[in-house]
């Protein structure tokens, strides 16, 4: 599967994305660890025509001047779509920041949004849960960010450009571990969401998903086993096959997916 890369001109500025596969448009939010084709995504992108954004700051491209946080990449997403996919309900998925970035995508876009997948999202910390500080040696932070080390994508990036690519993330992070003005305005979602992440996460705690789970009106948690944080490159297939099936299925996902006819009419 190869994904090839474009450049648009939103009216936030020009933004640079990679499109791969074909079938249902499905707008995805990378990680704070760049732009990266996992085993996980290439996979759903067999079934769906995954179009990657470019964070500004990212990939080489440049910082536009009035995307500063997560909320603004959120509108930069719902251009994106406007621009770009063309389509009345595009599926949103989002990786770590970029399930920050997703969940902002659907509160600012509402009705643009189809179903919403948030990957081990971070920023749904609440302030009274104190951080734990990651560890200072960076290849630490990338082992405990697996549930398989041994499976680890070669990091093409020179040191340089991955430090700007992390102080990116902190910078529309806000330097914060939660985000209280999304927290307090996931009751507005209405389109159906999940919620996925390993049982070896690490770097969302337990907290983040129940706080998501009972904020929004439509929404399930799904833990996908053997896995951490970067559970598409821990156990690619069943991320694909949870998240296709979640994007194919929509309420009735979950209902005897043995049975083709269950799809029809189940609601959750």
């Amino acid at each position: 599967m190869t994904f090839t890369p474009h450049t648009v001109k939103l009216p936030s500025g020009e933004v640079k994305y990679y499109v791969g596969g074909e079938g249902r448009p499905v707008l995805y939010w990378h990680t704070g660890g760049g732009v990266r084709f996992s085993p996980g995504l290439v996979a759903l992108a067999k079934k769906f025509k995954i179009y990657s954004v470019v964070m500004p700051g990212f990939d080489g491209t440049a910082p536009l001047s009035g995307i500063k946080d997560c909320k603004d990449l959120g509108k930069l997403g719902g251009e994106f779509m406007d621009v770009v996919i063309k389509d009345p309900h595009c599926d949103v998925v989002g990786h770590s920041i970029g399930g920050l970035v997703a969940a902002w995508t659907a509160v600012l876009n509402p009705g643009k949004v189809g179903q919403l997948v948030l990957v081990g999202p971070a920023g749904f910390r609440s302030p009274d849960l104190p951080a734990a500080p990651p560890p200072a040696d960076p290849k630490e932070r990338q082992r405990q960010a697996y549930a398989h080390p041994e499976k680890m994508m070669p990091d093409p990036r020179s040191p340089e450009v991955a430090k700007k690519e992390v102080d990116a993330t902190m910078g529309y992070m806000t330097g914060r571990a939660y985000d209280t003005e999304i927290i307090g305005r996931l009751g507005e979602l209405e389109c159906l969401t999940m919620v996925l992440v390993g049982t070896q996460e690490k770097a969302v705690p337990p907290q983040a998903v129940w706080l998501l789970r009972n904020a929004i009106k439509r929404c399930h948690s799904i833990y996908l086993y053997d896995a951490a944080h970067m559970c598409d490159i821990d156990q690619p297939e069943r991320f694909a096959a949870v998240v296709g099936d979640f994007l194919t299925r929509a309420d009735s996902f979950i209902v005897n997916p043995g049975n083709p006819s269950a799809a029809v009419g189940a609601v959750a």
